[in-house]
């Protein structure tokens, strides 16, 4: 029998922890495919069967502290509004394109907040 260590507090946005649940998740992700095809195999089935594991391994979202990192950088010119709305978008915060969103910009009257 083979004893891991356990940590009071697992971290899943420590780098070494990343690599760690990857790896299981690969290694996993082989045995499955390898047993589906046994599977396959025994019930004489000719296709091959869809999985996928779940590797979302920490929370997407975005904390203030890094929105407000990327309007400073913005603001130095050293990113574009691009890369601000990428980072927003990786997060879910935002899914419209680039386009409608600065058409809407466009339109709003930056004195009249309703």
């Amino acid at each position: 029998m083979v004893k891991l260590k356990q940590r009071k507090h697992l971290e899943l946005n420590m780098p070494e922890t990343i690599v760690f649940l990857a790896n299981v998740v690969q290694n996993a992700s082989e045995a499955i495919q390898t047993a589906l095809g046994w599977v396959n195999l025994f019930m004489g089935v000719t296709f091959e069967p869809v999985f996928q594991i779940n590797e979302d391994f920490y929370d997407k979202s975005i904390d203030p502290q890094t929105i407000v990192a990327k309007i400073q950088l913005f603001d130095r010119g050293i990113i574009g509004k691009t890369d601000i709305r990428d980072t927003l978008r990786k997060a879910g915060e935002i899914e419209r394109e680039d386009e409608e969103i600065d058409a809407e910009a466009e339109d709003q009257d930056p004195i009249d907040v309703q």
